[in-house]
């Protein structure tokens, strides 16, 4: 009898161990993103893959995962998503904003190696050689830039004296720009590329050559505070995508090409600031990518 009782307290434990472990093991999380959409610059396909790398990377400590995709949301309705947390574990990928940290959290890790703060800038023709005369922000500030209501740079721009003027409908930027409605339309360096050839031969803009612009517009992956450990485990497996070099090796293979359209290293750098970034993480300055790398 002692024996059977003996042998029951060394296997019963083992038995219950494992039946607990099957379960864990076979348990899903499941967390929702905006749905891809076809465009030409793969900006969504690429913000999709990088979370489901995140997320691949982290199988082994958090266990299996199941990525659903809502589609057709707009800006204002992925922030109302986030902020109502409608979804439970709602990614999403936003531009870094003070105002988010209220609802928000966010993996403090750059989803784009501050490939947005990169921007270069259509022009009118007949405004070229005029325009590639600009090399310092203080001529710069001579001129108006084109930009989209409620793009999120509009305040850094205009924080650094530089007259905005904001169109509601982004497609007619190209229009407005190739009859001087404003002098300059600015672009992330991934974007002129697919841009002049899609609008090339209804609006015949042209790159200025003479700078690029650069400010920190770091972009996170977020979601409702309430969700803590799921952007605890995005957080894990970008920063591992991130120092393997496999989130860097992805992104140029969907952009080098465009980089290289708009031929940095020949262009002065103007610097511009950045207020709305009081209470930010610097975390991710250690994965910002230099210029002449990114």
């Amino acid at each position: 009898m002692r024996a059977v009782l003996s042998y029951l307290l060394v296997v019963c434990p083992l038995i219950l161990a494992c039946l607990c472990g099957g379960v864990s093991a076979q348990q899903t999380t499941v967390f929702y993103t905006p749905a891809k959409e076809k465009n030409e610059d793969g900006r969504r396909t690429y913000t999709h893959n990088l979370l489901k790398m995140a997320l691949d990377n982290t199988v082994a400590e958090y266990g299996p995962y199941q990525l659903i995709e809502i589609p057709n949301l707009s800006i204002k309705r992925m922030h109302l998503i986030a902020n109502s947390d409608e979804y439970k574990n709602f990614i999403i990928k936003f531009t870094y904003s003070d105002s988010y940290q209220e609802n928000l959290i966010y993996a403090p890790y750059p989803a784009e190696f501050g490939g947005m703060g990169y921007r270069v800038c259509f022009v009118a023709p007949e405004f070229l050689q005029e325009s590639n005369k600009v090399t310092t922000l203080a001529e710069l500030q001579k001129y108006t830039i084109g930009q989209g209501i409620n793009w999120p740079d509009t305040k850094i721009i205009r924080a650094n004296n530089i007259d905005v003027s904001e169109v509601q409908y982004s497609k007619s930027l190209f229009s407005m720009t190739d009859k001087g409605r404003f002098d300059f339309f600015c672009r992330g360096i991934t974007e002129p590329g697919w841009e002049m050839k899609k609008f090339g031969r209804d609006f015949p803009l042209v790159l200025n050559t003479s700078f690029v612009l650069r400010y920190n517009l770091p972009r996170f992956f977020y979601t409702n505070k309430n969700n803590k450990a799921a952007i605890k485990r995005i957080a894990l497996g970008l920063k591992r995508a991130l120092e393997d070099g496999s989130a860097h090796a992805y992104y140029q293979s969907l952009y080098k090409d465009y980089i290289d359209y708009v031929q940095l290293e020949k262009r002065t750098i103007i610097d511009l600031d950045n207020p709305d970034l009081r209470f930010i993480d610097n975390t991710y300055q250690n994965y910002i990518i230099p210029i002449n790398k990114i």
